[in-house]
């Protein structure tokens, strides 16, 4: 009788399962790493998105306002509230709107554009005749800054502003900015 030597073909050796084990937690790690950069790619372009879209839309509110604007006003209280133009802050004095849009002659609306810490503000003063509504809207949170120049020191004869926005967000502990620069000419001019 004699034995022979029989290999089991019913399992798998330890090797065989150390190396399955092994190469399964490399390619998680790979997965885990690969969705890591992916969540940090993902966060930083929501944030470039972010900026651009807070600086354009503000622009374009200060444009929009801005291109309407009868005169700069070197300040206007309104609701108990003093408001002055300045590096950082614009009071517009515009023609009110009737329903259709045509302005209604020597009446006005007043527009303030200021800042408060990171956010950008637009108040809306408007006449009882006018069709605009008056209230308090947040143009931009996540504001850098706010430079107004204007081609004249005397406000009554201001015919340009040049308006420079900075947007800045911060992102997996990076800042994330974006600059805008416009030229907004008044309507009286």
């Amino acid at each position: 009788m004699g034995y022979k030597n029989q290999k089991s073909e019913n399992g798998f050796t330890l090797i065989e399962i150390l190396v399955v084990i092994f190469a399964s937690t490399l390619v998680m790690i790979a997965i885990f790493y690969l969705y890591s950069w992916h969540s940090k790619m993902y966060l930083y372009q929501e944030a470039v998105v972010r900026t651009s879209e807070s600086g354009r839309n503000a622009m374009k509110d200060l444009s929009n306002y801005g291109s309407q604007g009868y005169r700069v006003l070197t300040n206007k209280t309104i609701n108990g509230t003093s408001y002055s133009s300045g590096p950082n802050a614009l009071v517009l004095q515009v023609p009110a709107q009737d329903n259709s849009g045509a302005a209604i002659d020597n009446v006005w609306d007043y527009v303030v554009f200021y800042t408060d810490g990171n956010k950008l503000f637009r108040l809306i003063s408007a006449d009882p005749s006018s069709s605009r509504v008056s209230g308090l809207k947040i143009l931009s949170d996540s504001l850098g800054s706010l430079t107004l120049t204007y081609d004249n020191n005397n406000f009554d004869l201001v015919r340009k502003i040049s308006v420079n926005i900075n947007t800045q967000v911060i992102a997996n502990n990076q800042a994330v900015q974006n600059t805008l620069e416009q030229n907004i000419y008044l309507k009286n001019y």
